[in-house]
């Protein structure tokens, strides 16, 4: 398709165990690869090249709504990554500090180096460690500080709630979650079904992605007894945001599954690289349709609804 393309598709979130109601939501976001007629990327698109309308899927193409479009963000903007770490009791009764410190320094030797990384610790109460930098040297040095402190729970709803609200940006253009947990005891407060609901639909609507390793510091005889409440929501969590889980029964397996996760959204990023996010003034509830056209001559459009991870 050269010249103009007109595509039409249909929003819908996904969801798994929990009901995420995303139509309150003021922006949309959608992604879109262009490409000129040689197979290159195009990249000195702006937001004005980007035209979209949406409707009802019962609307007539006549009916459609012209939406304004406010961001149109290549896909070669570097990620924001919190790393949240467990430090709780969880940590000691699984005997895993060294192996915990070493897997986050896997971790961040294994990023590619252009990603922002900021890190978090969660016993007790969500604590900033160091800001997000590119500066491996200063998270690694950060990282050797960390203890794991005895008789504390992790908060790992409220690290997750307070990382999101106070340290990410409306506009950033790819932000990234990765959490290592524990099963032992969650602490955090309150939270209601609606308020999980909203956070995900939330890290939802603005492309988020939440990776999960979760270490299983309990016997199975005492995780067959009580489930615990971070391997639902964790999956939860991944499932809804397209990121990985993965829950490991020994410390000594931190560091792969570290370094594993490290490699794999890496290479992501680069698959994803092709496509940009544009972000526009929504009106219509989930399973609107969307029109979307791009103004420039003799290009190639595919439109995706998300940039997901497969698990």
């Amino acid at each position: 398709m050269t010249c103009r393309y007109v595509c039409l598709i249909t929003i819908v979130a996904i969801v798994t165990t929990v009901s995420v109601d995303t139509g309150a939501q003021e922006l949309g976001g959608i992604y879109v690869e262009v490409l000129d007629q040689t197979g290159q990327p195009v990249t000195d698109l702006t937001p004005e090249d980007f035209k979209i309308k949406t409707g009802p899927p019962s609307l007539s193409v006549d009916d459609e709504q012209t939406r304004p479009v406010v961001a149109a963000q290549p896909g070669t903007i570097p990620m924001k990554v919190a790393l949240l770490v467990d430090n709780a009791d969880g940590m000691v009764q699984g005997n895993a500090l060294s192996s915990l410190r070493s897997g986050l320094g896997a971790f961040l030797d294994t990023l590619p180096a252009q990603h922002e990384v900021g890190l978090f610790t969660i016993a007790r109460v969500p604590q900033l460690r160091v800001d997000f930098t590119t500066d491996r040297a200063e998270l690694k040095e950060s990282v050797s500080t960390i203890f794991a402190e005895k008789g504390q729970g992790a908060v790992m709803f409220d690290g997750i709630q307070e990382t999101w609200a106070r340290r990410f940006e409306d506009d950033d253009a790819w932000p990234v979650i990765v959490m290592v947990l524990t099963d032992g005891p969650e602490m955090s407060g309150n939270m209601t079904q609606d308020e999980y609901n909203a956070l995900v639909g939330e890290l939802m609507s603005r492309g988020a992605n939440v990776h999960i390793v979760l270490l299983l510091t309990r016997g199975a005889d005492a995780r067959a007894k009580l489930r615990p409440i971070q391997t639902d929501y964790a999956t939860n969590l991944t499932q809804n945001t397209g990121g990985l889980f993965q829950g490991i029964n020994l410390a000594t397996g931190l560091p792969d599954a570290l370094t594993t996760l490290a490699t794999e959204i890496g290479a992501h990023f680069d698959d994803m690289s092709n496509r940009w996010r544009v972000v526009y003034e929504r009106s219509d509830p989930p399973g609107e349709r969307i029109a979307l056209m791009v103004n420039r001559p003799a290009v190639n459009v595919r439109i995706f609804t998300h940039r997901r991870m497969e698990p």
